[in-house]
């Protein structure tokens, strides 16, 4: 399983780089689109991110100028971080055919519902 995930996330840093952007930040940047305001420990508990990963990731989003504090307390995307999440949505997508196309779309599929057991599992314990 871990050499899978090296394998995929490799497609998936191969085609954000470009943009400077790695998975974990595209993630976040998602995630703080979707729900503007968000604390750190909200967004922590929604992606199931480690802390320190968390607090690393939204360190480097910060000092880019893509995330910012929010009159709430919260965190919010910078017009800078919109316009990156904006430009990096093909380049997830390519990421998302590549790894389809590596693993076979069976397999894929078979993944994708193999996780969503799992996250259904650890959600109820």
């Amino acid at each position: 399983m871990k050499l899978l995930h090296r394998a995929v996330d490799g497609v998936y840093r191969s085609q954000l780089r470009p943009l400077g952007l790695g998975p974990s930040q595209f993630t976040l940047l998602v995630a703080l689109d979707n729900r503007p305001g968000s604390t750190a420990a909200e967004l922590g508990r929604s992606l199931r991110m480690e802390k320190s990963t968390l607090s690393r990731t939204l360190a480097r989003l910060r000092k880019a100028g893509l995330v910012a504090a929010a009159a709430s307390g919260g965190l919010e995307l910078t017009a800078e971080g919109r316009a990156r999440l904006r430009a990096a949505l093909p380049a997830w997508q390519r990421a998302q055919e590549l790894a389809e196309s590596l693993l076979g779309e069976s397999f894929a599929a078979a993944l994708d519902a193999a996780i969503a057991r799992v996250r259904r599992r650890h959600s109820t314990s």
